[in-house]
């Protein structure tokens, strides 16, 4: 088996990965990175539309609310840092994803004083890179709003 000398992507001075932390489980405490920073997706107006026949346009009705966002991440995880076989890496990242059963805290390193709640919403694939690595997409849905973490600090007055 084939030893490779690989410094930690995160302790490299010209990489910039990063890492997200979801239902208070950070990816790398797994060995898996972000490779790219995520798409920033904003939310819609939720409204409905009616059509009225013979009459030009259309009547929309404001519901005063948004719909959830989309937040999708590519991330890489490289086995030979870990001494760990693509079925046990694997094993560990898809539980990792599937132990929260509602919304959780999604938290990322590009933004770092914000945080959303989300839920994953999708499956995916794990193609095995000669058993020296993988790379996935992982899709989240998250409630529309960002929440500041400064919200969380306590004011004595």
């Amino acid at each position: 088996m084939l030893k490779f000398n690989i410094q930690l992507f995160s302790e490299h001075p010209r990489v910039q990965s990063g890492s997200l932390t979801f239902d208070g489980v950070n990816t790398e405490s797994l060995g898996i990175i972000v490779q790219t920073p995520p798409v920033y997706e904003f939310p819609t107006r939720k409204m409905n539309t009616s059509i009225v026949p013979g009459r030009n346009g259309d009547i929309v009705i404001d519901e005063n609310a948004f719909n959830n966002v989309g937040r999708e991440y590519n991330l890489a995880y490289a086995f030979g840092l870990f001494e760990e076989s693509f079925l046990e890496a694997a094993r560990k990242f898809v539980d990792f994803l599937a132990n929260c059963g509602g919304y959780a805290r999604l938290e990322d390193t590009y933004e770092p004083d914000y945080y959303r709640m989300a839920i994953y919403r999708s499956g995916g694939q794990l193609p095995n890179f000669y058993d020296l690595a993988t790379a996935m997409v992982v899709k989240f849905e998250c409630k529309p709003q960002r929440f500041l973490k400064t919200g969380e600090d306590t004011v004595s007055i």
